[in-house]
């Protein structure tokens, strides 16, 4: 892959991930506190709200790490991208988590 090429791609995954942090973020976490579901299971379980983004965030890690493991096979109705896809909204619900805690 060239690095135009690799550049092209990182910007359609940033378009992917500002789609997906749209749709899915007003689904589960409401209209209000954009980490409202993380603090409300937060709450419920006793853990802190990086411990559930990160116990989220591990279910498409083990997930692309299944897919490495079994050379390219997937068990699931979700391709490996949207499962790299995720994992980065993950990583960047967990940077607003301690953004905020700051």
């Amino acid at each position: 892959m060239t690095f135009e090429d690799f550049e092209k791609l990182l910007d359609k995954m940033v378009e992917e991930e500002r789609g997906v942090r749209t749709s899915k973020g007003k689904e589960y976490a409401g209209t209000g506190d954009r980490l409202g579901n993380f603090k409300r299971l937060s709450d419920e379980l006793g853990i802190s709200p990086e411990a559930v983004c990160f116990i989220y965030f591990k279910k498409h890690v083990d997930s692309i790490a299944s897919y490495i493991r079994n050379n390219g096979k997937v068990f699931s109705n979700e391709a490996v991208e949207g499962r790299i896809l995720d994992a980065r909204v993950y990583l960047s619900l967990l940077r607003a988590i301690i953004e905020e805690r700051k």
